[in-house]
């Protein structure tokens, strides 16, 4: 399944349900959700209610609110706080929603568990819920159930780690990384998250160009910049080894006798001969 066709299933599973008073305890949360199991297996339940009074946040802007208008303190209060539930299936769903308004029976909870909203644990009787005519606050709760006001693919297109990014082909990172991947794993070219961060445009811009004029704007290319002089290095001293060597041979094959001075015996045999010409040309 595409993930779209994901999304979209995820709403049409999803109802918002909101009561006509905010639940009191973990008993009658219970109870709501007992009575949305008629309709099929619900796979997520989370009562928003719950989860302001479990939050020291949510309860100081409850607190906070006793200086607001009666409306806002009533938003505050948790009245308007709804409830998200999930079914397994979209067809359970629509039958929820065909059955609103559903109304909840609070009788199999004792007096003392239906007004203490700190005892969670009074709600271990086994929840049963039936649809009631009896709209009285003190013994249901009237549930009021719709569609899923969210809309999932909104919000993943909002969401950086379910989108694209913008790879930065600038960067040292990337060009050295491309040079070892195919050309069909450009995409994973991705540089660290660090140098994503915002910053001042002309204070990176001026770092980048003190790195290329240092020549480091690549470690690989810095790498290869080495090994041309050092291969010329360790040219000339082959060069100059290979010469030792081979005047190394030639004293050899001549015997003790240095190679200045057999020069010296050439050049003075080469006078000699000239001076002995000279004589023959003037005689």
């Amino acid at each position: 399944m595409s993930f779209v066709k994901n999304l979209q299933q995820v709403q049409e599973r999803t109802v918002h349900i909101t009561t006509n008073r905010a639940t009191r305890s973990l008993a009658e949360s219970r109870l709501i959700l007992a009575a949305l199991q008629k309709f099929g297996e619900v796979v997520h339940f989370r009562n928003a209610t719950l989860f302001r009074t479990n939050n020291k946040h949510l309860q100081d802007l409850m607190t906070k609110g006793e200086n607001l208008s009666t409306q806002t303190a009533r938003k505050c209060d948790g009245a308007d706080f709804g409830i998200y539930a999930m079914f397994d299936t979209p067809l359970a769903a629509r039958n929820a929603l065909d059955s609103s308004p559903l109304h909840v029976d609070l009788s199999p909870l004792s007096p003392q568990a239906r007004n203490d909203a700190t005892n969670p644990d009074a709600a271990s009787v086994d929840a049963t819920a039936e649809v009631n005519t009896d709209t009285g606050a003190h013994s249901n709760i009237e549930c009021t159930i719709k569609q899923d006001p969210v809309d999932h693919l909104e919000t993943m297109s909002r969401n950086p780690y379910y989108g694209p990014f913008v790879q930065e082909t600038d960067h040292p990172v990337y060009k050295d990384l491309i040079k070892q991947l195919d050309e069909k794993l450009y995409g994973l070219a991705d540089t660290p998250s660090a140098s994503k961060k915002p910053g001042n445009p002309k204070k990176t811009k001026s770092t980048q160009e003190s790195i290329r004029r240092l020549r480091a704007a690549s470690l690989m290319r810095l790498w290869w910049l080495g090994q041309g002089p050092r291969a010329e290095r360790n040219s000339t001293e082959e060069q100059a080894t290979e010469a030792s060597k081979r005047q190394g041979e030639l004293e050899r094959t001549l015997g003790d006798l240095p190679l200045e001075k057999m020069i010296e015996e050439k050049v003075r045999e080469l006078q000699a001969e000239r001076e002995e010409k000279e004589k023959q040309n003037n005689g």
